[in-house]
């Protein structure tokens, strides 16, 4: 292998090629990564290339095919994208929903028993009723019923609690329709 001695590229001024030489040397450096071909097809054009442009060259090399090809999504990859988000946007988004009414639902019945509770503690044990927050009623006299409704808001339509104490100091709870 005959090469000339590098030199530094500020000694040379940058090589003019003529197009067909250029033309090969991209056609060359694209179609495979091969040292020993680049070398194999400048070894020709070395009289009329600059050593410092062969040295670039074989230096340089390509990159993997697997590193180039990495530009974007394909239309396959995105397709099973859009097809996972429509399943978890049918099962997910109504069984939120559900799970958001029954917590509202749980909440106004929690409210009206915590209300009706404290009333029947006072007829036993004395003192004063004060009003739960998010229930209308009031507490009546020890022996006579007393009614407590939830309206907790926003509360599912026509899904207020109602919580009743009876003349005895029992407590039930009846979610009305």
């Amino acid at each position: 292998m005959n090469w000339l001695p590098l030199r530094k590229l500020s000694d040379n001024p940058r090589p003019v090629f003529r197009p067909d030489v250029e033309a090969m040397i991209m056609i060359t450096l694209l179609s495979k990564p091969s040292h020993s071909m680049i070398r194999t097809s400048l070894k020709n054009q070395s009289s009329k290339l600059s050593s410092q442009l062969i040295a670039q060259l074989l230096r340089r090399g390509r990159k993997p095919a697997s590193k180039q090809a990495s530009g974007g999504f394909t239309l396959v990859e995105l397709l099973v994208v859009v097809v996972i988000l429509g399943v978890l946007g049918a099962v997910g988004v109504p069984a939120y929903f559900a799970q958001v009414n029954r917590a509202r639902v749980n909440s106004a019945n929690a409210a009206a028993m915590a209300a009706a509770k404290s009333c029947a503690a006072i007829w036993v044990g004395g003192g004063t009723y004060v009003g739960g927050a998010g229930v209308t009623g009031t507490c009546s006299a020890a022996g006579t019923a007393s009614t407590f409704t939830s309206n907790l808001d926003p509360a599912p339509a026509g899904r207020q609690a109602v919580a009743t104490v009876d003349a005895n100091g029992a407590v039930t709870l009846a979610t009305a329709t």
